[in-house]
Order: C-alpha cells, then sequence, then structure tokens
C-alpha cells in the first residue's frame, strides 16, 4: 500500500479525524468489492461513490434511485441522521456527523439544457441545507478550475454555480481518470466555506481500483492538535523575539554602552574588529530590549494572533475559573463577562488592523503585489520533505552554488586597488549621517534577520538614537576596504518553484539572509555606484531592464513587440520583413556569475577605485550557511551574487552588461531582463535570419563561456514572426542543437504569438486566473474581513493575473477579429470571479453583476493600465475608464442588465461610494435574478409568475420592493430609517447612498424579505413533493 499523505494519519499526535474515500466503480462488480477492502485499509468513514454496481450492497449503503450515485456509512461510530436523494437519480445525500455529504453522478450523453436543469435541482437542494456542505462525483465536466485542458460548456455551469453556493473545489489538478491515453479530472471534491480550514490530504490514491477512476482520498479534522517544532540545529544562534522590542530599553542600553560605542572604529582596531565590536554592542541592547527566543519561530495558526490577544486569553480563562468556583457571585460573573468581551473585541481590532494594512499594500502595487501578498501572509507552507533527506539537501546545494575560483586574482585585485592611474591612493570620502539614515529607513521591519539574529527594528532604533557607533564602523571598514567577514555570512533558505519531477537544484530558488547591519552597509555602497551604472555613455545598456528604477518586464516585452512591429509594417506582405525571436535560458545564473568579470565591468563604467575595492572585499570569503541533519554547516561561496542581498542585483547587472553591448550582425538586438535573455533578429529573406541568428548566437555563447555562464540549449525556444501566410521556420543551431520553433512563446510571462494577435495569451490567462481565484477563495473563509474589503482583495487579485501585460496587448485586442475572441476569454473569468464576490445568482449578466460590484469591464480595465504606462494619472486614468464604462451603460441597444441599469443610473457615484457592502440577499433585489416568482417561472422552476403571498399576477424585485402587501411591517420599518415617504425602485440607490444607515437598512430589508420569501418557496416545494424534503 502506498504511504499516506501526511497530515490525514488518525495516529497524528492530539488529531481527530473524519477520513472520505471517493471513487467511480464503472458499474464494475470487483471494483466494488475492491472499494470496501480500500476502505476498510484506509479507515474511512464515509464512501462517495457514483456508477455503482448494480448488486448487493452492505448495510448502510444509501443510493440514488438509479444507483447513478451513492454513499457508503463505513464507521460504526457515524450517526446518519437524515437521507435524501434526486428523483432522476443524479445524486443523493446524507446527513452524518454535522455535515450533509451528496455524492453525483451526471452521465456525459446529457444534453447541456437538461444538465442544467439537473445542477438547478441540485442548487435547490443545497440552498435547503443547514449543515455544512460536501459536494462530490463525477459531473463530467472540465475547466480551467480543477484540471488542464479545454473548458467545456457543462465545467462553466459547474464553475458558476460553486460560485454562486460559494463552494471551493479541493482539488489540486490531478487526473482522477485515465483511459485508452485519455486523461481527466472528472471526479470533483467541493466543500462549504466552514469546512474548508478543517479540509486536509485532498489526495489521488496509487491504489488499484479495478477501474478507470482513480480513488481520491481526503479528511476533516475535528479538533486541532498541538503544534509541533522542530528542534534548533546544533549551533545554530538563537535570536530575540523582535515582536516584544521595547525601544526605551534598547535606548537605554546603548547609552550605558555609549563610552564603548565611542571607541569603535578608534585607535589600531580594524575593519573587521570594528565590526565585530559593533555587532557586541548591538547584541547587549537587543538582550537588554527583548526576551530570546526559546527556540525556532512557530508559524502563527491564523494571522491576527497577537501577544495581547493571547494574553487576554489567559485572563479570560482565569476569570472563568473563579466564576465557577462561585457561581452565585455576580461580582465574579461580571469579571468574566467583562474578560470575554475585551477579547472579542481585541481580536475584532486587530483582523481590523490587518485587513486595512493589506489593502494599504494592495493600493500600492496593483500590479500583481495583492496575489503575492496573499499567498505569503495567508497561507501555510507545507513542509519539503525531499530537502529532510541531508543526501538531497547537500546535492540541492551543491547544483545550486557551483565552485568558482578559491579567491580573486591578483589582476583582480589591482582592478579593485583603490589608487589613481599614477599610482597615488585616492582619497575616500567618509559616509554621512544623511546617507546612514536613508539606508536604515530601507530596512523592512518585520524581514527575517541574519545569522547574527539582530532584528531590523534593533538596527533603525540604534541608528535614529545614536548613529556615531555605525557611522565611525562604516567609515572605517570604507577606508580601509574591507566588507567585514561576519557580514558575508548568509543564511539559506530553498523556496520550492513548485511542482517538479523529480525534485533537484532547479526545483528550488535559493534565498540568502544577511545580517541586517551588512545590508546597510551594501545600501550605501550602492547609493553610490548606481550614478555609475545609470550613466547614458558609459553606463548600463538601455536594453537591461532588470532591477532599475522605472523599469519592469512589461517594458522588455514592449522593446520586444515594438521591435517586431516595426519589421512586419509596410504595404503588404512581399514589402515587410520577418523576425525571429530566441528566448535564452542561462543556467543557474546568478550563483555562476564570475567575480573577476563584475569587477573588470565596473572598472570599464569608470567606477571609482575605492567602490571597487569595497565591492572586491564583499565578494570574496564569504561562506553559506544552513541547517543538515539538525547541525549547523558551512560552505564556501566562489562565485556568483547573493540572491536577497542588496548589492547582487547591481552587480549582477554590471557582469551581464557586456553580452548586451557585443557588436552583433545589423538587424540584430538583444533584450534582458535580469538573466533572462531575449534575442530579436530581423531580415527580408529566412536565409538571412539564418545567417545572422547563428551568427549572434555563437558571439552570445562565446561571451557566456568566457563568464563562467553556460546555455541550457534544451531549453532555447524561437518563433518567427511573418506576414506572409505560410512561411517554413529557418533551421537554426546552438552548438550542433537544434532550436524548437514553435507559433507561441512565451516571453516574460506574456505568450506571443506569430501574428501579434494575443489570444492565446487572453486564454492562457484566463485559465491561470481561474485558478488563481479558485486557490484565493480558499483562503477566503479564513479571513473573515470586511465584506468590501473581501470584494476589493478578490478583484484585485484576480485582475492582478488577468491584466498582466495589458499595456502590452490592450492594443491589439481593441481591433480586429482577435477582438472578440480575446475579450470573451477574460470576460469570463472576470464575471464568474464577481458573481462570488456577490453572492449572485449564475443567471446574472455579465453587464449586470459589474455594475453591482463595481468593477468596470476587462478591456476597460486593459485600456487604463496601458494609459497608466503611458504615463497619465492613475486618477485621471480611472476618471476616463468610468466615462467609457457610463457610456457603454448608457447606451440604449444594450439591453442586458435593464433592471440593475434602472437602479443604478449613473456608476460613479455607486463605485466611488465611502460605504455599504454586499450581501446574498440584497445582490437579488439589485440584479432581480432571486427568488421571485417571475425570476422562477421565466426559468421554467414553477408554473406562474403569481406573487405567493399575495396573489398578484407578477412577483418581481419592484414588486417586492414597492408594492407586495405581505412586506408592508419591514417596508414601514425600511421608510422609517430612510426617511422617504415611499420605498420604491427609484429612491432604492440614492436612499442607499446618501448614508451609511440608509445602506444598512436596505439591507436589512433584503435579509429579512428575501429570507421568508425563500422559506415559503422551501415549503412550496415540499407540499410539491408530497411532503418530502425538496
Amino acid at each position: 500500500m502506498p504511504a499516506r499523505p501526511s497530515g490525514v494519519t488518525r495516529a497524528d499526535r492530539g488529531i481527530a479525524m473524519h477520513r472520505v474515500l471517493q471513487i467511480n466503480l464503472n458499474r464494475c462488480r470487483t471494483a466494488q468489492e475492491l472499494m470496501l477492502r480500500a476502505s476498510h485499509e484506509r479507515d474511512a468513514d464515509l464512501v462517495i461513490v457514483s456508477e455503482q454496481y448494480l448488486g448487493a450492497t452492505p448495510p448502510r449503503w444509501y443510493a440514488s434511485p438509479t444507483g447513478n450515485a451513492a454513499i457508503y456509512v463505513a464507521s460504526r461510530h457515524l450517526r446518519v441522521t437524515e437521507v435524501g436523494n434526486d428523483d432522476n437519480g443524479n445524486w443523493v445525500w446524507v446527513e452524518a456527523g454535522g455535515i450533509r455529504t451528496y455524492s453525483c453522478y451526471f452521465s456525459p450523453n446529457a444534453t447541456v439544457a437538461a444538465f442544467k436543469g439537473d445542477l438547478a435541482d441540485l442548487r435547490g437542494s443545497i440552498l435547503g441545507a443547514r449543515l455544512p456542505v460536501v459536494l462530490a462525483g463525477d459531473f463530467n465536466a472540465k475547466s480551467p478550475e480543477w484540471c488542464t485542458g479545454r473548458t467545456n460548456r457543462r465545467g462553466e455551469l459547474v464553475a458558476d454555480l460553486a460560485a454562486q453556493l460559494r463552494l471551493h473545489v479541493l482539488n489540486d489538478g490531478s487526473n482522477t481518470f485515465s483511459r485508452r491515453g485519455c486523461a481527466s479530472a472528472l471526479d470533483l471534491t467541493f466543500v462549504s466555506d466552514s469546512l474548508l480550514a478543517s479540509a486536509t490530504g485532498w489526495t489521488v490514491l496509487d491504489t488499484h481500483s479495478h477501474s478507470d477512476h482513480s480513488y481520491v482520498e481526503f479528511a476533516f479534522r475535528s479538533r486541532a492538535g498541538p503544534a509541533s517544532r522542530r528542534p534548533a540545529p546544533k549551533g545554530w544562534p538563537v535570536g530575540w523575539n523582535a515582536r516584544k522590542f521595547d525601544a526605551p530599553a534598547f535606548a537605554e542600553a546603548a547609552a550605558i554602552g555609549r563610552d564603548a560605542a565611542r571607541g569603535v572604529g578608534t585607535g589600531n582596531m580594524g575593519a573587521e574588529e570594528t565590526a565585530e565590536s559593533l555587532n557586541r554592542l548591538l547584541r547587549f541592547a537587543c538582550d537588554a530590549a527583548m526576551p530570546r527566543r526559546s527556540g525556532p519561530v512557530a508559524q502563527r495558526g491564523v494571522y491576527w494572533w497577537t501577544e495581547e490577544i493571547a494574553r487576554l486569553r489567559t485572563e479570560c480563562v482565569a476569570a472563568n475559573r473563579r466564576r465557577q468556583r462561585h457561581p452565585q457571585c455576580d461580582e465574579r460573573h461580571s469579571a468574566y463577562k467583562k474578560a470575554r468581551n475585551a477579547l472579542g473585541f481585541a481580536i475584532k481590532k486587530t483582523k481590523r488592523a490587518c485587513w486595512e494594512e493589506l489593502c494599504r499594500t494592495i493600493d500600492a502595487d496593483p500590479w500583481g503585489m495583492p496575489y503575492r501578498i496573499v499567498r505569503s501572509r495567508l497561507r501555510s507552507a507545507e513542509e519539503d520533505v525531499f530537502l529532510n533527506d541531508s543526501a538531497n539537501l547537500e546535492r540541492v546545494i551543491a547544483g545550486l552554488f557551483p565552485q568558482g575560483r578559491d579567491r580573486l586574482t591578483t589582476a583582480a585585485w589591482s582592478i579593485a586597488e583603490a589608487r589613481s592611474d599614477d599610482g597615488r591612493a585616492v582619497p575616500v570620502e567618509p559616509f554621512t549621517r544623511c546617507e546612514l539614515l536613508a539606508a536604515t529607513k530601507r530596512l523592512a521591519p518585520r524581514k527575517a534577520p541574519g545569522p547574527d539574529c539582530v532584528p531590523n527594528a534593533a538596527i533603525v532604533a540604534a541608528a535614529d538614537f545614536d548613529p556615531e557607533p555605525l557611522l565611525t564602523a562604516y567609515n572605517k571598514c570604507l577606508r580601509e576596504g574591507t566588507f567585514p567577514t561576519p557580514w558575508k555570512r548568509q543564511k539559506l533558505v530553498l523556496i520550492s518553484k513548485g511542482k517538479k519531477s523529480p525534485p533537484g537544484p532547479s526545483a528550488y530558488r535559493p534565498l540568502c539572509m544577511l545580517d541586517g547591519v551588512g545590508k546597510v552597509m551594501e545600501r550605501m555602497i550602492l547609493q553610490r555606484l548606481t550614478p555609475y551604472l545609470e550613466d547614458e555613455e558609459k553606463g548600463l545598456s538601455p536594453n537591461q531592464y532588470g532591477f532599475r528604477p522605472g523599469r519592469s518586464t512589461v517594458h522588455a516585452i514592449q522593446r520586444a513587440v515594438d521591435i517586431v512591429r516595426g519589421a512586419l509594417k509596410g504595404g503588404s506582405a512581399r514589402a515587410s520583413k520577418h523576425a525571429v525571436l530566441v528566448a535564452l535560458d542561462v543556467k543557474n545564473a546568478f550563483n555562476s556569475a564570475d567575480w573577476e568579470r563584475i569587477l573588470e565591468a565596473l572598472a570599464r563604467m569608470e567606477v571609482p577605485p575605492y567602490i571597487r575595492r569595497m565591492v572586491a572585499s564583499y565578494l570574496c570569503n564569504r561562506a553559506l550557511m544552513y541547517a543538515s541533519d539538525d547541525e549547523a554547516r558551512s560552505k564556501p561561496v566562489t562565485a556568483g551574487v547573493p540572491q536577497g542581498s542588496v548589492l547582487g542585483p547591481s552587480l549582477w547587472n554590471a557582469m551581464y552588461d557586456g553580452v548586451l553591448k557585443l557588436e552583433l550582425p545589423e538587424g540584430t538586438e538583444t533584450i534582458a531582463f535580469a538573466d533572462d535573455l531575449a534575442l530579436i533578429v530581423v531580415a527580408k529573406t529566412t536565409t538571412s535570419l539564418k545567417l545572422k541568428c547563428e551568427k549572434a548566437l555563437s558571439l552570445i555563447g562565446q561571451w557566456l563561456s568566457e563568464a563562467g555562464l553556460a546555455l541550457a540549449k534544451e531549453k532555447t525556444e524561437a518563433i518567427l514572426f511573418t506576414r506572409k501566410r505560410s512561411l517554413p521556420a529557418p533551421s537554426i543551431r546552438v552548438d550542433g542543437h537544434r532550436v524548437r520553433f514553435s507559433r507561441t512563446l512565451k516571453y516574460l510571462g506574456v505568450t506571443l504569438d506569430d501574428k501579434l494577435s494575443f489570444v492565446k495569451h487572453t486564454e492562457e490567462a484566463a485559465a491561470k486566473a481561474a485558478t488563481v481565484a479558485r486557490d484565493l477563495a480558499r483562503l477566503m473563509p479564513n479571513l473573515k474581513g470586511p465584506k468590501t474589503s473581501r470584494r476589493r482583495l478578490y478583484n484585485e487579485v484576480v485582475h492582478s493575473v488577468l491584466l498582466y501585460g495589458a499595456p502590452v496587448w490592450s492594443e491589439a485586442v481593441s481591433g480586429g477579429r482577435s477582438m472578440k475572441k480575446a475579450t470573451l476569454n477574460l470576460s469570463r473569468i472576470q464575471r464568474r470571479s464577481a458573481l462570488r464576490v456577490a453572492a449572485a445568482y449564475n443567471t446574472t449578466s455579465g453587464d449586470a453583476i459589474l455594475a453591482v460590484t463595481g468593477i468596470p469591464p476587462v478591456e476597460l480595465l486593459a485600456r487604463e493600465r496601458k494609459a497608466v504606462h503611458n504615463g497619465l494619472a492613475p486618477k485621471r486614468a480611472r476618471e476616463a475608464t468610468l466615462e467609457a464604462w457610463q457610456k457603454r451603460w448608457s447606451d440604449p441597444a444594450n439591453t442586458k442588465g435593464r433592471w440593475t441599469r434602472r437602479l443604478i443610473e449613473d456608476l460613479k457615484p455607486w463605485v466611488q461610494r465611502p460605504h455599504g457592502g454586499l450581501s446574498f440577499h440584497l445582490t437579488q433585489l439589485l440584479t432581480g435574478h432571486g427568488c421571485f416568482a417571475a425570476y422562477l417561472h421565466r426559468f421554467q422552476k414553477i408554473t406562474t409568475s403569481e406573487c405567493l403571498h399575495c396573489g398578484a399576477d407578477v412577483d418581481d424585485a419592484a414588486h417586492t420592493i414597492s408594492d407586495c402587501p405581505a412586506w408592508s411591517e419591514e417596508r414601514n420599518r425600511l421608510i422609517d430609517a430612510i426617511g422617504v415617504p415611499t420605498a420604491s425602485p427609484d429612491t432604492m440607490v440614492r436612499t442607499m447612498l446618501e448614508s451609511r444607515e440608509g445602506w444598512t437598512a436596505w439591507a436589512e430589508f433584503a435579509r429579512t424579505v428575501m429570507s421568508k420569501k425563500e422559506e415559503a418557496d422551501r415549503e412550496r416545494q415540499r407540499l410539491a413533493a408530497g411532503g418530502r424534503p425538496p
């Protein structure tokens, strides 16, 4: 039997599990028998079955009338309280263990219309559930949200259903079905918000099932066990608890050591001794300002947990114990109640502060950072089992950090020597207090410290309190041209790039944690180095777009696209030229950079000798620290620039600049973003393209080899751009390896196609955004933030994926035949995310749901981002977007969302309102899609549009708001709250926008009335079904 996934076994200390097995038996008797065995071996409590064998079944087996779906309650300890099924035989549900579990099977032979109707029936049943829901089975539906490959209409309907019901898919993209070489993820698992946090271990098992479907296993944690901590490696320094940093105590300790601090860097002390003396001073002050950690940092279970909340919780427990000892004492009861209230208030306050901080970060960077912030702050990391093996760890480190020269040669040191051409020593301008304070302010307060464990907050406090000890030490190092050895130790952190098979060095990205005090010195050196790197004549090539202010991947892509478009211009295809873009991959680039090449590049840029001397000292005698077999180990570093350092990226750019300044054939240009290198060749004929490409590639390969770098020839890709309908790609070789041509090529995250239509890019962006939306939706229940903030966060994250590179491709999708298809690709995902945000019915039109949520259409957002990229102020760009959106919204030819358009005539005040969040019931009133007889009749759910409560001919949103006498009491309360004579559709939005109280009153009216209408409709369904549950 294969090993069980970590985090699922019942043997886990202090954790009780509710284990579920899922399988499609394909009507096979043997498969069913094997399933019963597997449920015993896997210790399953519940088995969700699709297409059971129509024979004898064990006790506690609950099946639909057709046997298409069944649930086997294997555990004797799991009590079944209620059972239900679909008359059509598509699904069955069981309530047990406080969960309603659905098993489903939908035949692939059913029409889309029939499938849509069956999903509607399923939706009605789930809405009637009063328990958390698990929805699982074989839907025969495809969508990027749970599998790769194309999307079908059934997949879109299932995804819309999940979005509306706030169900979250557990599938991770693994295939659950395989037949004759065809594989897909047909068996799906969805869970409610309240179950998502406890769901764990969703896995496709490798156990033989005797079916063309695989077993799926997952579990729910019934109670959390104690967190386990791995011991700190032997010899690893133990740091301080920066969350308890006491600034006054730090200042007092620094004052006590002031005399010693003033002597730092004076007398006969060298730079190394000076640095060590400064480190001792910082450690002394840190010991006085905060306690040492008792062990390694434990991951917080919730993002909002603080020491204050922990203290209040302890007080609450103590107060409760005192109350229990004296239950008749009113004073102790009041004290306990007060402690409870204080704890609840503190939690709400901290959670709100966390949300506000997250939203501020989103405001600062709406171009992709929100998703990374959410993932890094709110998603717990899984332990990398592969690296727990010391042999694997050593192999990865050896591959990532190749050995270069043991030390810099004499020639290299002469390049870095701080002397003028006539041999005289060059005067060194000391660092100033302004430079120091500017550098310390750049230290991120919450970043992890380096090997010395001194928190950044302590270094900032030291500079603010008395900068002289720091400044004296730094200037001592600057005069001697020495970067102290303790500040060159780098603690290694390996970040997985994702799923790689098999894992190896290329599957990890190394980050180096450096001492903060050393980073400050790096920052001051960089401040002096940057003007030489950015010099227009002797500095970096304009074609390097990485690690430079005011430049990004979008600029690099735009430059490449501009070159290609320039080549394709012409009156006819015959008059235009052809272009080839070759994407080059450099193996392990940053860790292989040659140090002597870096110093030679700085000398060519006429960087002052004293700075070159500091860089040379910074590079040599570096040490890599890591933990293996619970012991601290060290490895000398003899090449490369540290990833995670301050100076490293700029030093890489200086060295790599040589390849961008090679004398290449005419019509040939190189573009770089950090180590990503693109070669673009323009020529009239394919023969000329071939000759120019091979000549340029030869020169580039030679330069890389001399710089200690190497091309990954097997990863080199190319694409041919031409206006001709059919033109064979040239045969280009790199050192005997033939370059692979394709019709599409991904360059810096944007997929280029041979016609620059960007249709393929929008398809991939939509698929990726669907996956991101699914992952983010999993995090949403744990955030519990204000609904308005949740809406804003959710859409910014999805848009960061959808709109990546928009300044490049927005113009292409704004005209021509490709516009409609490209826009449709993006709009489909945007609409689905908006449906989930507003909890709207999936029949709501895209125009209406975007207006309700205040999200401009995706094509208008793409134009807005292009305008901002071209220099237009963001505020003015947003005003132009709203104007264009309003013009489209008010167009009489637009017939979609008529009811919503009647309510929200002017988009600008609605979108820019300072208050008001959406809810499931309020959205029904705003869209007209909900529990209204006219709506249900329109979609053939009932036979009449008459109001069930008053008998009026038409029961729609307008009737519910202003006319139906059944809601007179609720309507009167609403009128009193908003201060108008009558409640009507014409006054609804105006009174909602006028005040927070008005918005709240309408939301309460919607909640009260729509809840009663839903209960009445469920009762109608029960009566229609003969008294059985709907």
